[in-house]
Order: C-alpha cells, then structure tokens, then sequence
C-alpha cells in the first residue's frame, strides 16, 4: 500500500471518530436539555401541589390589589418611607405582635416532612412558590427556601433555582413590580422591586448585608452571577385567625 492510500485511510478512520464524537456530543447535549426540562416539570408540579396544601383557597381571595379590599376580618396596616409599619391609628392591643416583636419565629406548615413558611407570588411573570423554612440543594428542586431572615424583621432572603417554572424569570423584573408574601397565618406582606443586580456566586456577605426587606435570589445558567432582587416593604394585610398574634390574644392566653 503505498504513503497515500494510507494517508487516505488515516483520514477516512480520523473523520470517522470526529463524527461519532461530534453525534456524541449532541446525543448529549440533548439529553441534558430533556433532563432540565425533565427537572423543570417536576418542579413546578411539586410546587402546585404544596401550593394547594399550604392555601387551598388562595386563587379565591388572591394577592395583589387585596390591600384595597380590607374586609371586616382583615387590618391594612401601611408601611413608611423606610419599610416600617405604620401603627399609630391601630388601638394598641390590635397591633400584631411581629411588628412589636419581630424576632419572634414565622409560623411553619409540615408537608411531606418538610416546613414550609408561606408562599411568594410575583404577578409580572405569573409565579406563585411555596418557601421552605430552610435551604438545601435536594429541596430546592421542590421548592425555593429561606436563605437567612424572616418577613418579620424585615431582613428575609430567599434562593431558588433558575427552573423556568421557578425563579428562572425574575431577571425580567422590573423596578415597581408587585411582590406579595404569605405567611401560615395568612398575613399578607406586599412588596415592591427597588432593584434587580448580579452579584458574584460566592459573595454571601453581600447578598445578606443591606437594608432589604425582602431579597431573593438564583444563579444565572452556568452559574457565573447570581440574580438578585431587591425588594421594599410597602403593605402588611394583617388577617388575625384562630391563634391571633396581637398583644390582646398574647394576654388572654395568659403567656
């Protein structure tokens, strides 16, 4: 055989293995993506049925322009330049006792052996998520999780994936955009977006340091940033229920 069959064949057996590896590649890549969106399914469905668990009739009342709706069972209690409730037209054994005393504990809901803290819901992309009481990577394929903080000292942080049917779209949100959390007593938080920023992917301190009320955050794909949303408190519908956490039930419980 002479030097140029067999660089012919040396060729011919060279684009043969670049072309299997090239298919092997896609075969790959593809399956990654049906795996994501495989993962993305499952996530969301996982949150629709905490959701339904957590407040079965959320869809009824619904969020948003709720805080010009006060019904005789619930107190609109409006929020300052700074994020702090407004309490001097409330009689004094109204005022609920996490805004006298905000370190206390959020209440938490166990679904599945897991506790959970309430939901966020971010109308401009049509997102409402059940929050665990706290994080790991395993839960957060179910549901985002509390970070650090909580709603009633005005320092909550919450991550989650970037799955479409998650956080993947709070990058789009703009400055204004309507944010509400519900707590498991049915207390009604609503926010507004100050700012939406990428921070670097390990830079913790800065993602819990400011003065935000509420922050919340994901990786962006590939995880080089993370994107994260600034939020103010505008609002707090307080809804007193059968544990009413105002000074008035704390002394006539006798604590």
């Amino acid at each position: 055989m002479g030097s140029g069959q067999k660089r012919r064949g040396f060729r011919a057996i060279q684009s043969i293995i670049l072309t299997t590896a090239g298919c092997l590649l896609l075969v790959g890549a593809l399956g990654l993506v049906l795996y994501n969106l495989y993962e993305d399914q499952l996530a969301g469905k996982s949150s629709l049925k905490i959701l339904d668990e957590i407040d079965p009739g959320r869809n009824d009342s619904g969020s948003g322009s709720a805080a010009e709706e006060e019904s005789e069972e619930q107190l609109v209690i409006r929020c300052d330049e700074e994020g702090e409730a407004v309490t001097g037209m409330i009689p004094e054994n109204k005022v609920p006792l996490f805004i006298d005393f905000p370190s206390m504990e959020m209440p938490v809901k166990v679904i599945d052996g897991e506790e959970y803290i309430g939901y966020l819901t971010i109308p401009s992309i049509d997102r409402e998520l059940p929050v665990t009481s706290t994080w790991s990577y395993p839960l957060l394929r179910i549901a985002p999780g509390r970070y650090t903080g909580s709603v009633y000292s005005h320092d909550i942080v919450i991550c989650g994936h970037n799955y479409d049917r998650h956080f993947g779209e709070i990058k789009n949100l703009q400055e204004g955009a309507e944010v509400f959390f519900t707590d498991m007593a049915g207390n009604h938080f609503g926010y507004s977006v100050l700012e939406v920023e990428q921070l670097e992917p390990y830079d913790s301190e800065e993602m819990t340091s400011g003065d935000w009320d509420l922050t919340f955050f994901t990786c962006t794909l590939g995880g080089a940033h993370r994107v994260t949303v600034r939020c103010k408190l505008e609002y707090i519908i307080y809804s007193p229920g059968d544990s009413e956490m105002t000074e008035e039930s704390e002394t006539e419980s006798g604590i």
